[in-house]
């Protein structure tokens, strides 16, 4: 008979150990007065292995067997609760417990700190504390949750968010996170450290965006946590707790009311008119932010236009420099990121109102007409669609492509294209210069679209501008290649071969039809 290789033995090894741990959480579970003196000790002891297998068990095993003391009115024992202090805890010790309630209070205090080291070791370890933790919050789920949320808000692992996500999913346990990680950011407020501040706000942020989107209220929806048939973790809850949307507007409204960097505030951005302001209880706290983040210009500024439109149209917020700031926007650069189909969309709409001055849209238009001058090809599109729907919505505007306007020299155009006021740049008097030489642009889609507008009675409809966006090079290219294009008519008889009879004469092929 071959000898056993020494992985099966370990794994024999494991599961022994394992199984004795399971036996002795029940032996004391039956007994726990009398097994519990030799019990625990011997738990607590395999407690301490590397073995996931068998530490699993053990641990289960002693949160099962304090979790069973706690509800046995003849031990009188009080389950003890965690206080965090840094990144050390310890256990409120009561002075009325006897010496039995105090010795099990001990060992409590033991495995809490060999729940600490797991925290600090491996990905293995931390998952496997992360679950006895939430074994163990049956009985003190807010503190526990507590300190949860604030090593998960410590932690720079990805994974460890993806692992806690089983957990999130649970509408009370969602919660009792946010409610936590909205006092840990209250704290950090108060914190002297900017920079450390910062790197706890981006991690505070990345564990809420991980939190299941709760649906938005309606007029039906119970006011109270405990009132909702939803996914629970937990039996009983306290009275009175709210529901997963309330706190997560209160949330993201206490992260918003702090600094962030600038990729914080990008990330935040990408998802604030869509995820986020609709849960804010107070929409009006968001304009700090949103000015804030503004003044870091570039990217960032391209971003704030879709909140700081939702706040003016929907909550009736003023911002009066609103136009002016989005035109200053266009510049050449705004045209090589990746966000420019999505601004020009949100551009439309803010210009699409008939109370907007048209001088004011005329320098929209001949702004984006002087931009395609050195605008990449696949953006060109975009530009002329945008342009004829603005002249078509604002009829004065086509004075802009005025037949009498269109053939003088462009040297004597008055636009001043560095003027930051759009009442100020003489658009009214100038023409689209800049849309003739498209005229003859290489690409066949720029110059039938220049040609359309220039001399366009704007009879048809608006065209759909995001049918012209998120195009590249790639793409334009291969749509050419795919087009047929039909034979050029020929001035001669085409022949399939050079010669038909070996006397032929070359040149008498090529006879006129």
């Amino acid at each position: 008979m071959p000898k056993p290789s020494n992985r099966h033995v370990v794994t024999a090894e494991v599961a022994s150990q394992s199984q004795l741990a399971k036996s002795l959480t029940a032996k004391i579970l039956g007994d726990p007065v009398g097994c519990i003196r030799d019990g625990l000790p011997r738990l607590l002891e395999m407690a301490q292995v590397e073995e996931s297998v068998t530490l699993r068990a053990a641990l289960e095993g002693l949160v099962d067997i304090f979790r069973a003391m706690a509800a046995l009115p003849a031990l009188n024992f009080a389950f003890p609760t965690f206080e965090h202090r840094g990144k050390r805890r310890r256990c409120a010790k009561n002075p009325q417990l006897d010496d039995l309630n105090k010795w099990c209070t001990e060992l409590f205090c033991d495995m809490q700190k060999r729940i600490d080291q797991l925290l600090h070791s491996t990905l293995e370890h931390q998952t496997l504390a992360l679950d006895i933790l939430m074994r163990m919050s049956h009985n003190d789920s807010q503190s526990i949750i507590d300190y949860c949320t604030k090593f998960l808000v410590h932690s720079d692992s990805y994974e460890l968010l993806e692992y806690f996500l089983a957990y999130l999913s649970y509408d009370d346990v969602a919660v009792f996170v946010m409610t936590s990680l909205k006092d840990e950011v209250t704290r950090l407020q108060e914190s002297t450290n900017i920079r450390g501040s910062q790197e706890m706000y981006s991690s505070a942020t990345r564990l809420l965006l991980t939190i299941p989107l709760p649906p938005l209220p309606t007029a039906t929806t119970p006011k109270t946590l405990n009132e909702m048939q939803t996914r629970k973790f937990y039996t009983s809850l306290p009275p009175n707790t709210p529901t997963p949307a309330a706190v997560y507007g209160e949330c993201w409204q206490a992260l918003l009311s702090v600094p962030h960097s600038k990729a914080g505030a990008k990330q935040i951005l990408e998802i604030l008119a869509e995820k986020i302001l609709p849960y804010l209880p107070e929409p009006l706290f968001l304009m700090d932010f949103l000015v804030d983040t503004y003044n870091f210009g570039g990217v960032l500024s391209l971003l704030c236009v879709e909140s700081l439109l939702l706040l003016i149209t929907q909550h009736n917020i003023e911002f009066p420099d609103f136009f002016l700031k989005v035109y200053n926007l266009l510049e050449p650069s705004i045209l090589c990121t990746r966000h420019v189909s999505q601004f020009f969309q949100l551009l439309e709409k803010c210009l699409s109102s008939s109370y907007i001055p048209a001088a004011s849209v005329a320098a929209f238009i001949k702004r984006l007409a002087r931009l395609s001058l050195t605008a990449p090809t696949p953006t060109l599109p975009t530009l002329l669609a945008l342009s004829y729907n603005l002249m078509f919505v604002h009829r004065h505007t086509r004075l802009l492509v005025d037949v009498k306007r269109i053939f003088i020299p462009w040297e004597e155009d008055p636009f001043d294209f560095f003027e930051t006021d759009p009442l100020k740049t003489c658009a009214l008097d100038s023409w689209l210069w800049e849309y003739t030489m498209l005229q003859n642009h290489y690409l066949p889609a720029v110059s039938k679209l220049a040609v359309a507008l220039i001399s366009s009675k704007f009879d048809r409809q608006l065209f759909y501008t995001p049918h012209f966006s998120g195009h590249s090079y790639k793409t334009l290219t291969e749509a050419e290649l795919k087009r047929h294009n039909k034979p050029a008519p020929l001035g001669i008889v085409e022949r399939k071969t050079l010669l038909d009879e070996p006397d032929d004469e070359p040149f008498s092929l090529w006879a006129r039809s």
